[in-house]
């Protein structure tokens, strides 16, 4: 009976964790999608690809300027906040600093080098100025991923709701309004104070979350750092430099290769697959808390078998109904979409094993096998998308750039089943010892 009990306690957690990330992230995701609808239907998919690609760069800057400290902190907050609140509060004070500092150099290296990277890389230098007034961006929306990456290790979901709210609301004024005073110079300023409302929010809800958990700022460096920077936060690192660089990739070639229209083609179809996308994320991201808080238990096995099996019935569910409406979802977006609709099913059918590999890290995750993760995952999982990606999109354009997308998220999927078998003798060694 007391496992039942428990067992149910765990459920109710991931329940009420899920619930209130729902609204979190409908807020922001929803936010964005109704401001980029708006955008695309009043200035047309050749404006609407640029503002695209601005996004998508000031956005993988900023995380890669986070250097993977968000998942680093959210494993090991998540991990020791109720067993060791100092071992929490020690790994919560490493990786804040390590985004604080990374976070102005991403913000200084783009101001600086914005010129060059519009010029040389997308060949337009008419996007310099934007991603200039959107440095500010970069460094707002680092400090913004790591406090709420701490408040989910907390499992503070409420509070990150609340922040969200404030900043969807924020993103569709500032950079919808910023456009039309503005235009593509407006929509990058509009970005920056949408980021930098999120990070001032959130702030706010992470000061008391922090006392009542007893999470307090404790500067030390010993072996606990160093096996957390050695076993995790390292391989980590590494694979945010190779993942979302990746994922920038696509989008970057694209519009070198095709331009401004093919890049609008694919981020609206982008777009969707992002709200196919919604639940498994958000399923995902509560799953690893709890599952990093309950690991070594009898409640870890059951959470995960719980949180991937309700993403592939999602996920196959989402898919199902984007095939039948596919057309009339494109059409909200404004003429000129129809074309959109072969790449759009081609990335609603990468959102399938792009959510089950999703649920498969979790578990990775918990069992700090970041190293394995990096060589048997990462490298070939982005190195198959590079690969096809230098073939397709210049051939194919956007459809090229959505098949190089499904078929890297193929073999992300292939190779996490497979690493998830060595895991099997870890979890079998744990639960021996409880």
């Amino acid at each position: 009976m007391a496992a039942i009990d428990r067992l149910s306690a765990v459920h109710r957690r991931l329940a009420s964790g899920v619930a209130y990330s729902f609204v979190a992230a409908a807020a922001a995701q929803g936010s964005t999608l109704i401001a980029n609808v708006l955008l695309s239907r009043h200035f047309g998919r050749t404006w609407f690809g640029q503002y695209s690609v601005v996004q998508v760069t000031l956005a993988t800057i900023a995380s890669v300027s986070l250097l993977s400290m968000s998942s680093v902190t959210n494993k090991f907050v998540a991990e020791y906040r109720t067993k060791d609140p100092t071992l929490a509060s020690r790994a919560f004070t490493f990786c804040s600093r390590v985004s604080n500092v990374m976070g102005l150099a991403g913000l200084l290296l783009t101001a600086l080098l914005s010129r060059q990277i519009a010029s040389f890389f997308f060949k337009d230098i008419s996007l310099a100025m934007p991603l200039l007034l959107g440095s500010v961006f970069v460094f707002a929306q680092n400090r913004s991923l790591f406090l709420n990456a701490v408040l989910a290790g907390l499992e503070e979901y409420k509070r990150c709701a609340v922040a969200a709210a404030v900043s969807g609301a924020a993103y569709l004024i500032a950079v919808y309004g910023g456009a039309q005073l503005g235009d593509l110079n407006g929509a990058a300023m509009g970005l920056s104070i949408a980021a930098v409302t999120f990070w001032i929010a959130l702030w706010v809800m992470s000061r008391r979350a922090f006392r009542e958990h007893k999470l307090f700022s404790l500067t030390k460096f010993d072996q606990f750092e160093k096996e957390m920077l050695t076993h995790f936060a390292v391989p980590a690192i590494a694979s945010g430099y190779l993942l979302l660089p990746g994922n920038w990739w696509l989008s970057g070639f694209l519009y070198q290769q095709g331009g401004p229209q093919e890049m609008g083609t694919y981020s609206v179809a982008t777009q969707i697959r992002l709200l196919l996308m919604f639940l498994p994320v958000v399923i995902s991201g509560v799953g690893i808390s709890v599952l990093n808080n309950t690991k070594g238990s009898g409640d870890y096995r059951s959470t995960y078998r719980l949180t991937t099996g309700i993403i592939f019935v999602f996920t196959v569910l989402a898919v199902g109904i984007t095939v039948l409406l596919g057309p009339q979802v494109l059409s909200i977006f404004g003429r000129g979409y129809f074309n959109a609709y072969p790449v759009l099913l081609v990335l609603a059918l990468s959102t399938i094993p792009e959510g089950v590999a999703a649920g498969l890290r979790a578990r990775l995750n918990a069992q700090r096998l970041m190293w394995r993760w990096l060589f048997a995952v990462i490298v070939p999982w982005q190195g198959f998308a590079l690969l096809m990606s230098v073939f397709l999109i210049p051939r194919y354009g956007a459809l090229g750039a959505a098949c190089s997308y499904l078929a890297g998220t193929v073999v992300y999927l292939l190779a996490s089943w497979i690493l998830c078998f060595n895991v099997r003798h870890l979890e079998a060694v744990e639960a021996a010892v409880q």
